[in-house]
């Protein structure tokens, strides 16, 4: 790109910033003279996309066997706070004959929120799990959707590294409440 600024000719050229949401785009004009330059503003907040992520695999808990999950804190750079969760993974529908066991798909999904700033803290959340029959069976079963509380211990370091938890998470299913614990083993990165 050429400007034509008091007949002088300058090039230009737009650059994109990678870490940014959205499309923020630069003009930089290559003067003659060596004295003018350009200087990046100092990054705000936005620039910086590190919230703390982590990806585990979660044995009992809110999806009834075994799920994988996706978990991001909304708070920049702290352990601590409010944060998501979704995951994909196996339900189960307990049977005398295990050969004849259906297997439901069930998608977990949660709010949570962290006290404690440091690598320890109290998790405290809610969410729901949809579970769908994932092969046909005789006998017809219904969906077997619920909704569940987590209250438990949450390991986390504070930079990239294992991620524990350990949790009571009591679901609720056709007016009753239901006693469940669940375990989860991961990786947490920013």
């Amino acid at each position: 790109m050429y400007v034509n600024l008091y007949g002088e000719r300058s090039d230009g050229t737009f650059s994109v910033r990678s870490n940014y949401i959205g499309l923020d785009l630069q003009l930089r004009y290559l003067a003659k003279k060596s004295n003018m330059g350009y200087s990046r503003p100092i990054p705000v907040a936005s620039d910086n996309q590190d919230f703390r992520r982590s990806i585990f695999v979660e044995f009992l808990g809110n999806s009834p066997l075994l799920s994988l999950n996706y978990d991001m804190m909304l708070k920049r750079h702290h352990n601590d706070g409010f944060g998501v969760r979704a995951g994909f993974g196996l339900g189960e529908y307990i049977n005398s004959d295990y050969a004849q066991m259906p297997n439901y798909l069930s998608i977990p999904i949660g709010v949570t929120y962290n006290i404690g700033p440091k690598r320890h803290a109290l998790e405290v959340g809610i969410g729901y799990t949809a579970q769908f029959l994932s092969s046909p069976i005789p006998e017809k079963l219904p969906s077997r959707s619920s909704g569940n509380l987590n209250i438990g211990y949450r390991f986390q370091p504070l930079k990239d590294g294992l991620l524990f938890r350990l949790y009571w998470a009591p679901y609720h299913r056709k007016q009753v409440f239901t006693d469940w614990a669940g375990v989860s083993l991961g990786y947490s990165f920013e």
